[in-house]
């Protein structure tokens, strides 16, 4: 990897759109992108292996724009080959990364750019997201990108999780290893921003929105055994040198094995709150609390991380009755029957009244400014509070 690789293009920005089972969407990402006010730039679409009218799609405007657009048809890998095989194909000195189902604002590209070259020295530049529901025009809510990932914070939760709205420089990502990310699709995005914070690469945010992150029941990110895989196959980068990053000086060393269990269970229990939310089966939910370790617990970030998990989900659509006390219980009952002997009774009767507690909160938080059970809402939670009472005592006893 060379300071000054010729194959990328001073000033010209490359948009990588993965497409599988998106045609109906396609067109919508490649309008936003050549709506831009930004005109240097090009298109890289790659084709997962749809059977839907994607490849139409893509054909036509690759017709349409033979010297912005670029076309790559592979079979079905998924979103991380597509994304690796793509990039084979990119000549900009910027990157941006545009799921088929997300749009950038007009001035996306000029904002960013202007950013990057203003901070030569930065590998990145993040701006906020909107958070928008299947139907394009409602919008669901705010992702605040402003937290730039760092060492250790970006390992607690991905502080960068609209990937629409962030522009990379291409020769910054290349040299801590490109896309190379062998997992499955839901850590490759943090796994990016990861090997820049623990390379301390300098990264910037802009205060302005400038994408749509567009959320649906069928998006990776609430299938939640397999997001599960793909974090853990990143967390298991960090207990040793990462191979990507080894020739470069001042990376930070390793994480040790108590923090790495930490962060592993509360995955556990944020993509159990997932995949609960979004209805899987008894055998889904049994196959994510299997990864669940033996260690030292902190019960709070733990109900922390399950009730965010059934949040993001319902946010969009799961079961309806995720949030009332009866199917809780049910659904706490069997996970930590489950988990019998990974924690003591004692610990499982803590962690159901930390829950409790913590689902309360939430459900507070996430009504305020939004009509997501707001019918139901003081009926759910003097239920909860009531169950919480019956479980403070239970474990007097």
């Amino acid at each position: 990897m060379l300071e000054n690789d010729p194959i990328f293009e001073l000033g010209k920005v490359s948009v990588l759109i993965p497409c599988y089972q998106h045609g109906h969407l396609l067109a919508q990402a490649v309008e936003s992108v050549l709506r831009q006010s930004y005109q240097n730039y090009e298109i890289i679409i790659v084709n997962d292996g749809s059977t839907d009218n994607t490849h139409q799609v893509a054909q036509e405007y690759t017709q349409r724009y033979p010297q912005r657009i670029k076309y790559l048809y592979q079979e079905q890998q998924g979103q991380v080959a597509a994304r690796k095989n793509g990039s084979a194909l990119i000549r900009g000195e910027f990157l941006i990364t545009l799921d088929a189902d997300d749009l950038l604002a007009p001035s996306m590209m000029a904002k960013c750019v202007e950013s990057l070259s203003k901070n030569p020295e930065a590998a990145a530049v993040a701006s906020n997201v909107w958070m928008m529901a299947e139907d394009g025009q409602t919008i669901l809510g705010q992702l605040d990108q402003s937290e730039v990932p760092s060492w250790p914070n970006i390992l607690e939760h991905n502080t960068w999780g609209g990937i629409a709205g962030i522009m990379i420089r291409s020769q910054s990502l290349q040299k801590v290893g490109w896309f190379n990310f062998d997992g499955t699709a839901g850590g490759e995005d943090w796994d990016i921003w990861i090997r820049f914070a623990r390379s301390r690469q300098k990264l910037l945010h802009i205060p302005d929105f400038l994408a749509q992150y567009r959320q649906n029941c069928s998006s990776h990110s609430r299938q939640g055994l397999r997001v599960l895989k793909g974090i853990l196959q990143v967390l298991d980068c960090l207990t040793k040198e990462d191979p990507r990053l080894i020739h470069l000086e001042n990376v930070h060393p390793p994480i040790d094995i108590s923090y790495y269990n930490q962060l592993r269970n509360r995955a556990v229990f944020f993509n159990y709150g997932v995949a609960l939310a979004a209805a899987e089966g008894e055998e889904t939910l049994q196959d994510i609390l299997q990864y669940f370790v033996p260690s030292d617990l902190d019960l709070e970030t733990l109900a922390t991380a399950y009730i965010k998990g059934l949040i993001f989900v319902s946010r969009v659509q799961g079961n309806p009755n995720i949030f009332c006390p009866d199917f809780q219980d049910d659904a706490l009952g069997n996970a930590l029957s489950y988990l019998e002997n990974k924690i003591s009774e004692d610990t499982a009767k803590l962690l159901r009244i930390k829950i409790a507690e913590n689902l309360i909160t939430q459900i507070k938080i996430s009504t305020k400014n939004s009509n997501l059970f707001k019918s139901k809402i003081k009926t759910i939670l003097i239920k909860i509070k009531q169950k919480l009472s019956a479980l403070a005592n239970l474990n007097k006893t």
